[in-house]
């Protein structure tokens, strides 16, 4: 059935839209509608230029300009048409045949996908974030070729050491990252390393697209050892307060290795505010700004503070089995599962292997 007045409104409404282009002498009836996304992130995409071009002649009948929600809307009569998309820095999309009968009202959610030619690995984008004094770095890391999520992919910072993994959806979050230069290193198995340098301002968040191919690690050998459930249950746990950046500090295996593997007493002691007391190895005591800390061995109590009993921990474990230690010098900084004992402050050991 023929409306002209319904017709001719559309027409006029849609002509002077910005970045809706219709070809003269086309007498248009319905709206052909959709969506164009980037085909690995899956975000909507903006300034897309969305060509309707006439099957049989290969006449262009429209072009429309997406919008900010990735949205276009293009005015047609009922025919059988390709649609593509094309915009700067993305290779375009294949042709998508749309074939559109008279018994059709409208034709909506036609979704167009367009792959980056960005050969940048790990793309940052910068926005500000009043919610987080130090800087805030988050994202998704994806595989380039099939743009599935890499999951359990390690993100660290050399500056801060905070460290966190991706989770199932590829996504991770590091808040309170220190501002100035840091380098952002992602690593995995599956596919190598990869590093890029940032330059962090405070009150700004980070967000890191990174696209990676398959590179595996190569490994000397392969060593099997027998760790407990509960061991991995509690490294989460200490990647988890590593990346919520809550006060405490950290020492990791690496670093350890690095400086030679000194005892844990005099590994403390390069810390400001730690104080050792005491002569001779099996002596010495610890303080965090004159406070007696807590001292947890694997998440077990090792050491009550305030006990006058030497803190045997402190050498009873061999430096080359640490795998981390964190330091929490008073009680704001103390996360709830060592605030207990009465303790202001507190040091927590963890073993490569747990006990």
């Amino acid at each position: 059935m023929h409306r002209p007045s319904y017709t001719g409104f559309l027409l006029c409404t849609l002509a002077f839209l910005p970045g809706v282009l219709v070809a003269q002498g086309q007498e248009t009836r319905d709206t052909l509608a959709g969506l164009v996304f980037d085909e690995v992130t899956k975000a909507p995409l903006e300034n897309v230029l969305v060509t309707l071009t006439d099957v049989e002649s290969g006449t262009t009948i429209a072009e429309v300009v997406s919008l900010a929600t990735g949205r276009f809307a293009i005015p047609v009569n009922p025919g059988h048409y390709w649609l593509s998309a094309s915009r700067e820095g993305y290779a375009s999309s294949p042709p998508r045949e749309v074939l559109w009968d008279d018994a059709s009202e409208s034709v909506d959610a036609i979704l167009l996908s367009l792959r980056t030619l960005n050969d940048e690995v790990l793309s940052v984008h910068s926005q500000a974030d009043s919610s987080s004094e130090g800087a805030r770095v988050f994202g998704r890391i994806f595989d380039f070729d099939s743009g599935r999520p890499v999951f359990d992919a390690e993100v660290s910072f050399s500056g801060s050491g905070l460290t966190t993994v991706t989770d199932r959806n590829g996504m991770f979050s590091v808040d309170g990252v220190s501002p100035g230069t840091e380098v952002l290193t992602i690593s995995h198995l599956a596919y190598g390393e990869q590093t890029r340098v940032l330059e962090l301002e405070p009150g700004t968040a980070y967000r890191v697209d990174g696209r990676l191919s398959p590179d595996p690690i190569e490994l000397e050998g392969i060593v099997v050892e027998a760790t407990s459930q509960s061991w991995f249950r509690k490294m989460d746990g200490l990647r988890w307060r590593m990346s919520r950046g809550l006060g405490g500090e950290f020492l990791l295996a690496e670093e350890l290795e690095r400086r030679g593997h000194p005892p844990i007493a005099d590994a403390l002691r390069t810390l400001p505010g730690v104080r050792v007391r005491g002569s001779g190895l099996f002596r010495q005591t610890v303080s965090l700004r004159n406070c007696s800390p807590a001292i947890y061995l694997d998440g077990a109590i090792a050491h009550k503070p305030g006990s006058r009993n030497p803190m045997y921990v402190l050498y009873e474990v061999p430096p080359m089995d640490v795998e981390a230690i964190e330091v929490y010098k008073g009680p704001a900084m103390l996360p709830p599962e060592y605030s207990g004992w009465g303790a202001g402050c507190a040091i927590a050991i963890w073993t490569k292997r747990g006990r």
